[in-house]
């Protein structure tokens, strides 16, 4: 079986054997051994569906980026969308800016919001990159990872702090040098692990739905552009592609459909290739 969207060919074996030959972390393990975790995206489609008590139920909650703004939520928006936040994975943007720089969230109140809310883990998906120059790996990864350690360590938050390095690599090489969305990134990471089961909700891999935690993200979002539905200038600049995503999530689905559960919006999306738009 293979992958083929447009440029995009992976073989089924490759790709796993990509994805199982980089290294666990041993703590990381420990945490996750055996347990029911439920990712909870930031998808619209997630209003209206009562399902908090569910979400809330798992034994580890994970979500993404901004949410951290939002903490804690309303009784209203906590009865569609759960109210625990166990993991949180993150683009070094949010970290760097938004929670150092202080731009999106002050350091009294994430610290406050990180041990009140119980956050265990969180990790950085080190995706950064602009619509101007991919960005690669380099020392600036290196340093913004040990200024984030010194934040944890100095402000006695409880959380347990990594960055990822390998894992958006390889997943830039699955898709052609195009960039893993933190989203994307934290399902392939997590499918590394010996979870007993893994529940996907609120991700629609940006084919339908607003975003529930960006005031300034559009309604209708494109696969290939950003929140605010910014496409790259240009052939030459790769942003982020989530038809790719898309499809290799199909392949991962498979492979490990025996601890997978996912909402009905990204069966559809994974089931009925008809509904996935394809780039021109």
């Amino acid at each position: 079986m293979s992958v083929d969207s447009n440029s995009l060919r992976i073989e089924t074996d490759d790709l796993l054997a990509d994805l199982f030959r980089l290294e666990l972390d041993p703590a990381y393990q420990q945490l996750l051994q055996g347990k029911n975790v439920i990712v909870v995206g930031p998808a619209q489609t997630l209003l209206g569906t009562n399902q908090g008590p569910m979400i809330d139920a798992y034994d580890l909650v994970v979500r993404f980026n901004t949410v951290i703004e939002h903490l804690p939520f309303s009784e209203e928006l906590a009865r569609d969308v759960g109210a625990r936040t166990d993991i949180l994975y993150s683009n070094n943007e949010v970290l760097m800016d938004g929670i150092l720089g202080e731009s999106r969230i002050g350091h009294e109140q994430f610290v406050r919001l990180a041990n009140q809310s119980g956050i265990k883990w969180i990790i950085s998906t080190n995706n950064s990159f602009s619509y101007q120059k991919a960005a690669a790996r380099t020392l600036k990864c290196f340093t913004e990872k040990e200024e984030f350690q010194n934040f944890i360590a100095e402000k006695n938050i409880r959380s347990q702090f990594s960055m990822q390095f390998s894992l958006p690599d390889l997943v830039k090489k699955w898709m052609n040098g195009y960039a893993g969305r933190t989203g994307f990134l934290a399902l392939v990471d997590l499918l590394r692990y010996d979870l007993n089961r893994l529940h996907i909700t609120g991700m629609t891999f940006y084919h339908s739905g607003g975003h529930l935690f960006l005031n300034d993200s559009i309604h209708n979002l494109h696969p290939l552009g950003n929140h605010r539905g910014e496409l790259p200038q240009g052939p030459e600049i790769r942003g982020h592609n989530s038809y790719l995503e898309l499809e290799i999530m199909k392949v991962l689905a498979l492979h490990f459909r025996n601890k997978l559960v996912m909402d009905a919006e990204l069966l559809a999306l994974l089931e009925d290739g008809s509904r996935v738009e394809k780039p021109e």
